[in-house]
């Protein structure tokens, strides 16, 4: 897939620009603070209907503006559709392809796009909610199923919760029981894709590394076997005491971790900064790998300042993996070493 126009009406700091990438390589030159992560967050935005940055729409619509429009063309082979998103402080977003109407769930389809942050090299040291969330956005990514189920899982949690600062044990059955069957469901698509990403994973990594080994470990609250949803029910019959006392609920699927594993030593305490860097770039070309695989499409690429994180050697490799792929990439520095052997449009920004 490849972006071939794009323009934005009151985005972030954008009044109006218009922007019509590479289909290939696209380097976005320019000072701090000039727009360049803007841009991208735009175009993931435009092609996934949410940002890698903010869950609130209000955050991307230019101050003392009403509504920002996001629009753009994005070719396949054969096809190109037209693809255009409103964002508004007082009323609902609306997004559309080729003038049709979707909401935010059905509005992606085949579309997809990958991006690496500096601050995405917190994660593997970070608390488990930053890896949840990791794990969470590849999944919905992958099935409008997950992303629905998980929708409907963080809401009666958020009633069960709330049941247990004023408890009706009748209620708390009904909640246990559509827990264990939405986290049943969960836990077993989180399981199945970790088993995904570690077997593409470990490809990248033991060539980033030369030889070592890489694992990716999930962390449950519940026995892993066969009977994930009856594991569920006696979990919460058998904490809920603890439940009860603390008023939240203390075990499933949103108390999980995963652990990032290499030569059998856990990263989150003993993988240096060049382990970590491996790490996650092992994983988001992991990313690329599932997502091709899974939509029979190449997402977008969108790198943000992270060539300035990587030594030359990971620069390298990530710049030779990138074979027919639209990769935007932004930087303060046209001169750095490590963009040696790329060829790339030069978007100078100011």
């Amino acid at each position: 897939m490849r972006l071939s126009k794009l323009h934005l009406l009151n985005f972030r700091n954008y009044g109006r620009a218009y922007f019509e990438p590479d289909p290939g390589m696209n380097l976005l030159i320019g000072p701090n603070a000039i727009g360049k992560t803007n841009l991208l967050e735009s175009i993931y935005l435009l092609v996934s209907a949410r940002s890698f940055r903010t869950v609130n729409a209000e955050d991307m619509i230019k101050k003392d503006r009403s509504e920002s429009v996001i629009t753009g063309l994005v070719e396949d082979g054969v096809y190109e559709d037209r693809l255009e998103i409103h964002l508004k402080r007082e009323a609902k977003n609306t997004y559309a392809i080729n003038e049709e109407k979707f909401n935010s769930r059905t509005y992606q389809k085949d579309y997809n796009a990958v991006v690496f942050t500096p601050q995405d090299l917190n994660m593997v040291r970070l608390g488990p909610q930053e890896r949840r969330w990791y794990l969470d956005t590849l999944l919905e990514t992958m099935s409008p199923m997950y992303r629905y189920h998980l929708r409907s899982y963080k809401k009666f949690l958020f009633e069960r919760n709330k049941l247990l600062k004023n408890p009706k044990l009748d209620l708390l059955d009904v909640y246990d029981f559509q827990l264990s069957n939405l986290g049943a469901k969960l836990l077993k698509e989180r399981l199945q894709t970790v088993k995904i990403l570690e077997d593409a994973a470990k490809v990248h990594y033991k060539k980033i590394s030369g030889s070592d080994s890489f694992k990716v470990t999930y962390l449950s609250t519940l026995k892993l076997n066969s009977n994930l949803e009856s594991n569920y029910l006696e979990v919460f019959k058998t904490h809920r005491h603890e439940d009860l006392l603390k008023k939240t609920t203390t075990h499933g699927i949103h108390r999980d971790d995963i652990d990032f594993y290499i030569n059998d030593f856990s990263a989150k305490h003993y993988a240096s900064q060049g382990e970590v860097r491996s790490i996650l770039l092992a994983l988001k070309l992991a990313e690329m790998d599932i997502l091709e695989q899974t939509t029979k499409k190449k997402p977008l690429l969108l790198l943000d300042d992270v060539f300035s994180e990587l030594d030359r050697d990971r620069a390298g490799y990530l710049i030779d993996s990138l074979h027919d792929v639209q990769c935007f990439i932004t930087s303060t520095n046209l001169n750095s070493d490590n963009f040696t052997g790329l060829r790339a449009k030069v978007h100078k920004m100011n």
